[in-house]
C-alpha cells in the first residue's frame, strides 16, 4: 500500500508464483508513480505474481484500495485453500 522502493536487491530473488499487490495513488505527492513502478519491477524481476492497482488519490488509502486488497486477499487465500 503506497509502497516504496526502500533498496534494491544486489542479489536475485525468486520470488516465483509468490502474489504481490501494489497499490498506488496517482496524485501521491511522496511516492510517485515512476517509484511505484519500479518496486513492480523489482517484483517482476524476482518472477512474482504482481497485481498493481492505481487510484486516483494522494497518499491516504482510499475505499478502493480496501476493497481491491480485500478481492485480492480472498482470491489469492480460497485459491490456495483449494490446492
Amino acid at each position: 500500500m503506497r509502497g516504496m522502493v526502500p533498496f534494491v536487491p544486489k542479489e536475485a530473488l525468486d520470488l516465483k508464483r509468490k502474489p504481490v499487490l501494489i497499490l498506488g495513488g496517482l496524485e501521491d505527492p511522496i511516492v510517485g508513480t515512476d517509484e511505484v513502478n519500479d518496486l513492480a519491477g523489482i517484483f517482476r524481476t524476482a518472477n512474482a505474481t504482481i497485481t498493481l492497482h492505481w487510484e486516483k488519490i494522494g497518499h491516504i488509502l482510499a475505499q478502493g484500495d480496501v476493497l481491491m486488497a480485500f478481492d485480492w486477499v480472498r482470491k489469492f487465500y480460497e485459491t490456495s485453500r483449494l490446492a
